[in-house]
C-alpha cells in the first residue's frame, strides 16, 4: 500500500475483473445480512463457513510494464467437506504429449496417413478455467466468507459478508476434478473420443470439406486449463475454442 497511485489503481482494477469473472460463471451467491446472521449463529452452518483471500501478482515479474493479477482463492484446507471429497483428476502422460508431437511432425510434412493435407498445432489456457463447472459430492450448502484486506476494500468487490458456494471455485481441493469433468462433458458432446490409454487425449473424427469418409482431423491434449492441439489445415478449429474462454 505504499506504493504510487497508479501501481496500486493497477491492483484495484484487476480486483474488479476478478469479481466480474465470478459473476459472469455465477461461481457465487451474495446473503442478505439477515440471512448471514442465521448462518453464523447456527452451530452447525457455523462450520460450513471458509474464509477466502485475494492473491495479488505482478504477472509481467517486473521485466516490463506493470500486468496487475488478482485471484480470489478459498482456504480450502478448511473446507469442511475435505476428507469425503473426491479429488482424482488425470494429468496427461509424458508417452502422450510426445505422441501428439509425432503426429504433428509428420502431418507438417504431409506424411500423415499418407495423405497430402498439412497439420497445424495450437497452444492456449482457458481464462479463470476453475470458475466453470458445478460443485459436486456435497450433501450441504457451503459458504465463502470474502477477503477483506485493503486493496479489495478499494476496489468496493465482494460487499456481502457471506457468500453462498454455487460454482467451482479456486482453492477447493476439488476444483481441479470439477473443471476436468467439464471440459470433457463439453468436448464429448462437441464429438471428440477421450483416448482409451490416456484418459486427458481426445481426438476428433469427421469429414473434410470435399471428403467422402470421415478420417482424423483433430488431437487434444488437456493439461488442466492448458491444451495442445494439433489439426488437419483444412479443419476449422474455431469451433472447438469456442467452447471454452
Amino acid at each position: 500500500m505504499s506504493q504510487s497511485k497508479d501501481y496500486i489503481q493497477a491492483f484495484v482494477e484487476a480486483a474488479r475483473a476478478e469479481e466480474e469473472s465470478w459473476k459472469k460463471w455465477d461461481a457465487v451467491s451474495p446473503l442478505t445480512e439477515s440471512e448471514a446472521k442465521k448462518i453464523l449463529s447456527d452451530a452447525k452452518l457455523r462450520k460450513r463457513v471458509i474464509p477466502s483471500r485475494s492473491a495479488f501478482r505482478y504477472k509481467s515479474k517486473q521485466a516490463g510494464p506493470l500486468r496487475a493479477k488478482c485471484r480470489v482463492v478459498c482456504v480450502g484446507c478448511l473446507d469442511p467437506d475435505l476428507r469425503k471429497l473426491n479429488r482424482d483428476c488425470s494429468t496427461p502422460t509424458r508417452q502422450a504429449e510426445h505422441l501428439l508431437f509425432c503426429l504433428y511432425v509428420s502431418g507438417k510434412n504431409k506424411q500423415l496417413l499418407g495423405g497430402q493435407d498439412e497439420w497445424c498445432l495450437w497452444g492456449g489456457d482457458v481464462k479463470t478455467a476453475f470458475l466453470q463447472g458445478k460443485q459436486e459430492g456435497r450433501d450441504e450448502p457451503l459458504y465463502m466468507r470474502p477477503p477483506r484486506d485493503k486493496l479489495t476494500q478499494l476496489a468496493g468487490t465482494f460487499k456481502a459478508s457471506l457468500f453462498l458456494v454455487k460454482g467451482n471455485v479456486y482453492g477447493l481441493a476439488n476444483a481441479p476434478r470439477t473443471w476436468g469433468l467439464e471440459v470433457h462433458r463439453r468436448l464429448v458432446d462437441f464429438g471428440f473420443r477421450q483416448h482409451s490409454l490416456d484418459s486427458q487425449m481426445y481426438y476428433l473424427i469427421d469429414k473434410l470439406p470435399g471428403d467422402d469418409k470421415a478420417t482424423l482431423v483433430c488431437i487434444m491434449i488437456c493439461y488442466v486449463d492448458d491444451f495442445v492441439i494439433t489439426h488437419n489445415s483444412r479443419f476449422d478449429k474455431q469451433p472447438v475454442l469456442k467452447l471454452f474462454s
